[in-house]
């Protein structure tokens, strides 16, 4: 994800500081691409000494002080020629997949063991991104477009971790099959895994 526009994006809303940002990143984005605070006050470092944001003041919270951004010129071209791009879907191009096509037999135990790992933590996910901010309140008639937007984006963030999680069962069903046959899988097996 692109931290420095999702920033940007906020700060073209209104000038702000980091903490400030990361809230209102997490609150519109939800818990599946949540931001955190460190990462935002980092993008804000690397945007400053770029000149893509400046400091237009600060605010004082008790001992703490908390530092105002604002987007420069060059920062609001940066992020409109970004939000002018064509959408694209993400590809499978990540370690995993990258993984998968090279294990050999040898290592099909400990590859099975990760692919039970990461079962149990998709199912995690989708237990912590179910019990986010209920949204319903919001959905008067006609729905707000802050509402909508958000809905949408949960919707997406759980058929993106359903669908992984499908992938996971998948596999793990062949890959116990092959493990426990030497490294092959009966085809009938391997056709309903996939059908």
């Amino acid at each position: 994800m692109p931290v420095k526009h999702a920033v940007l994006g906020m700060l073209m809303e209104r000038p702000s500081y980091g903490y400030a940002i990361a809230n209102r990143l997490s609150e519109r984005l939800g818990p599946e691409l949540a931001i955190s605070e460190s990462t935002v006050h980092t993008s804000l470092r690397s945007m400053k000494a770029r000149g893509e944001v400046e400091v237009v003041g600060r605010r004082f919270r008790g001992e703490q002080t908390a530092t105002v951004f604002a987007p420069t010129q060059k920062g609001v071209d940066l992020y409109e020629r970004w939000l002018g791009k064509p959408l694209a879907r993400t590809r499978m191009r990540d370690d995993l997949y990258l993984k998968f096509a090279l294990v050999d037999p040898d290592r099909l135990p400990k590859f099975r063991e990760e692919f039970q790992r990461l079962e149990l933590e998709c199912v995690e996910e989708i237990a912590a991104h179910t019990v986010g901010v209920p949204l319903t309140h919001d959905l008067s008639d006609p729905v707000s477009w802050r509402a909508a937007r958000r809905l949408l984006l949960d919707s997406r963030a759980l058929d993106h971790l359903n669908g992984d999680l499908a992938f996971i069962r998948r596999t793990l069903g062949v890959l116990r099959w092959a493990d426990a046959q030497g490294g092959t899988v009966p085809r009938d097996r391997l056709l309903e895994a996939v059908s």
